[in-house]
């Protein structure tokens, strides 16, 4: 019949089983990513995910996170909301990077723990982590009543799942491998690698540098 949604068009029967394919399809390929993040997830990338926020919060005040991603071989990439009109300065970025080091260096401990819904959505909104609240561009479902949160104190707070070392020190160390800036989605990306005797010892690091900056772009 005519849908007013799809500006009066006419859908046939074969239409709509097109669309509930595509539908399928698409949730068959959000499926399969995930299970690509979950084998790829390593415990001291997503530690170093929440010490670079931190970090990033310390010097651009980008609260939010938009995506995460992990890469692989000590690979990761975190995008935040940014929503300034011009890249952020090489110099921002490299101090992001020293205090992120610093806050690896200091060995402080990680902490999970769970926590009722509403009291920590009331806790944490009166009384941010680092300006930041437990939740960021990721969705929780309203059926879920309590709440996995990692804190890193006067660091980073964040709903998570997953395991995590107990302490920032067994990241090693948080090298930039690149930043992209997209002005038209106004998003930062940065993409890292992480350095420790782990994979060290793999063979997965190859960098010839001990930080290389990448030019920022709108790409």
């Amino acid at each position: 019949g005519i849908n007013a949604e799809y500006g009066g068009r006419y859908f046939s029967p074969k239409d709509y089983i097109s669309m509930s394919d595509q539908a399928e399809n698409q949730a068959r390929h959000a499926e399969l990513a995930r299970l690509k993040q979950q084998k790829l997830r390593s415990p001291e990338v997503a530690a170093a995910l929440h010490v670079l926020k931190g970090a990033l919060v310390k010097v651009l005040n980008t609260t939010l996170t938009k995506t995460t991603k992990f890469e692989g071989k000590g690979k990761g990439r975190i995008v935040v909301e940014y929503t300034q009109q011009v890249p952020p300065p090489k110099e921002q970025i490299t101090r992001i990077y020293e205090l992120a080091n610093e806050k690896v260096r200091e060995n402080v401990p990680i902490t999970i723990f769970t926590m009722d819904r509403k009291e920590a959505e009331e806790k944490y909104r009166s009384n941010p982590v680092n300006s930041t609240f437990i939740y960021d561009k990721f969705s929780v479902p309203e059926n879920v009543t309590e709440l996995r949160l990692l804190l890193i104190e006067d660091w980073n707070i964040n709903c998570v799942s997953g395991d995590y070392p107990t302490s920032t020190g067994a990241i090693g160390s948080i090298v930039n491998l690149g930043v992209n800036y997209r002005q038209s989605k106004q998003e930062l990306e940065l993409y890292f690698q992480i350095k420790n005797e782990e994979v060290s010892n793999l063979s997965l690091i190859h960098i010839s540098e001990p930080t290389r900056q990448a030019e920022i772009s709108d790409a």
